[in-house]
């Protein structure tokens, strides 16, 4: 998933934060410094809402040359769009595992961050039962 991250010029270097997520403030000395820490933040504060089952807002698209488009993990964004397609419409993790036809572990390692590496049948798959955006996790204008 594609998240923009605003940057901003502070005395000495930049300092910057995703406005879509609390707690992604970082900074850097250089442009690609904040940038490569942008990336860092982002999937750290993903990864950490994950587990705490905050609400995750999917991304918004920011104009302007403060804003840089930031990739996310696809082993974290892919989690995290699953998990919040599934909680849209009721099923729980056992629904899905019964749906897809595969045991309930073999699924919560698809709502894994870090783990979840589905196949191309498994995409498919979701993509039939769901409806999954998956553009989200590719597209740089999400």
């Amino acid at each position: 998933m594609i998240y923009y991250f605003k940057v901003r010029k502070a005395e000495k270097g930049y300092w910057g934060n995703f406005p879509d997520l609390e707690g992604s403030t970082t900074q850097g000395e250089t442009l690609e410094e904040i940038l490569s820490n942008a990336r860092e933040v982002l999937d750290l504060v993903l990864e950490t809402d994950f587990d705490y089952k905050c609400e995750i807002p999917l991304p918004k698209k920011y104009h302007g040359k403060s804003y840089h488009p930031v990739a996310c993990d696809p082993t974290i964004g892919f989690p995290v769009l699953l998990r919040k397609t599934r909680l849209a419409r009721k099923w729980t993790q056992k629904d899905m595992a019964k749906k897809l036809g595969v045991s309930l572990s073999a699924y919560q390692r698809l709502e894994t961050p870090g783990k979840a590496n589905p196949t191309i049948k498994t995409l498919d798959r979701l993509n039939e039962l769901m409806h999954l955006p998956l553009s989200f996790l590719f597209d740089q204008a999400a």
